[in-house]
């Protein structure tokens, strides 16, 4: 596979691990912004929560962690598997940078993945 296509499917696993993770915590009316750029690829996800996410702070810090590219690859055909609830922290490999903003009920989720 292309690195340019394999850098698209690697968005693909991310945005699901992010998508069940916000639904898993109640979000309704989700949306989802991606952009790929030539150095990097842009991620965001918002909606309205329906209640607090008690460990998103804790999520934002995972995903705000030292990449491990020579992890990558394992990690990749993980996420968005659906097999365990708490696959969050995989994240932390896949991203450079993670943060959100709370507005009242709207939560928006942005990641970026630099290429």
């Amino acid at each position: 596979m292309k690195r340019r296509e394999r850098e698209k499917y690697k968005a693909r696993k991310i945005i699901d691990e992010l998508t069940g993770y916000l639904l898993r915590n109640n979000i309704k009316k989700l949306s989802i912004y991606l952009e790929i750029e030539e150095d990097r690829i842009n991620i965001s996800l918002w909606g309205q929560l329906t209640c607090t996410i008690p460990d998103l702070e804790d999520v934002i810090k995972l995903m705000n962690a030292k990449r491990v590219p020579e992890m990558e690859e394992y990690y990749e055909h993980l996420l968005g598997s659906g097999i365990n609830a708490n696959d969050m922290n995989l994240l932390g490999a896949m991203v450079d940078e993670a943060s959100y903003e709370l507005k009242e009920d709207r939560l928006e989720v942005r990641v970026t993945r630099f290429i």
